[in-house]
């Protein structure tokens, strides 16, 4: 038990499995929230160099995820960009990896785009899509139900940090 000037350090089992990150993942940032800190930071500007930190290691998983649609999806069309850290117009800070094509660009519509961003009214720096909301659901078979989990763990993920922006972090005991 912490002090009681000292904020409570995020509960980490002893192991979890490469599914559970997600998991650590949010009861990390409902225990910064609480603490009003980022990671060991609680100054805005600690925060920030924790951001741009947090933006260094994203950066070759987010560049390869966008390298993977590419390949996968846009046979090696594409092009993806990473986009350094920058002010936001209410002085908080932003980053973004893209990922463009030839029939994008000709259809007038943004590219895949991933977002790290730290709003100057934000206590935490959050990660977003640029415009996801749905996703297919191509589910015939057991296999298939499974392999969706990771989008699953993601969405669901997302919402109870909707929730919790709406209500606050103590909606996550």
């Amino acid at each position: 038990m912490s002090a009681p000037d000292e904020p409570d350090e995020p509960e980490e089992p002893d192991e979890e499995s490469p599914a559970d990150g997600h998991l650590a993942a949010l009861r990390h940032h409902f225990a910064c929230a609480r603490a009003e800190r980022n990671g060991h930071a609680f100054a805005r500007l600690a925060k920030e160099r924790a951001f741009r930190r947090a933006v260094e290691l994203l950066d070759p998983h987010a560049r390869a995820v966008l390298d993977e649609l590419d390949a996968g999806l846009l046979r090696g069309s594409g092009r993806v960009d990473g986009h350094p850290v920058s002010r936001l117009p209410d002085a908080g800070l932003h980053a973004l990896w893209t990922l463009s094509w030839p029939a994008q660009a000709d259809a007038g519509v943004d590219p895949v785009t991933l977002h790290a961003y730290y709003a100057a009214a934000l206590p935490l720096p959050l990660l977003c899509a640029g415009t996801v909301g749905d996703w297919p659901l191509a589910v015939v078979d057991a296999a298939q139900a499974a392999a969706a989990r990771p989008v699953l763990r993601a969405a669901a993920a997302a919402e109870l940090l909707n929730l919790a922006q709406q209500a606050g972090p103590d909606l996550i005991p």
